[in-house]
């Protein structure tokens, strides 16, 4: 049973995390979101058509990104 607190604190969490993801570049959205997915960097590379390393720094970027807007 969460408080009313706890519930406006999530809600607040989600809300700039949404935010965040709309922020990103399409590329860094569907890398991320691929990832998410369970798919590897070799699959998403194939996926999108771009090199595995292009993936990694993709994914990279994005989560940095997002881990600054979303203060964690």
């Amino acid at each position: 049973d969460a408080t009313p607190e706890q519930v406006m604190l999530e809600s607040e969490k989600l809300r700039r995390f949404a935010a965040a993801i709309q922020l990103l570049t399409k590329s860094e959205r569907e890398c991320l979101l691929l990832r998410a997915g369970g798919l590897r960097y070799r699959e998403i590379g194939e996926v999108l058509g771009i090199a595995i390393s292009t993936v990694g720094e993709t994914v990279e970027r994005a989560m940095k990104k997002l881990a600054e807007k979303c203060n964690v």
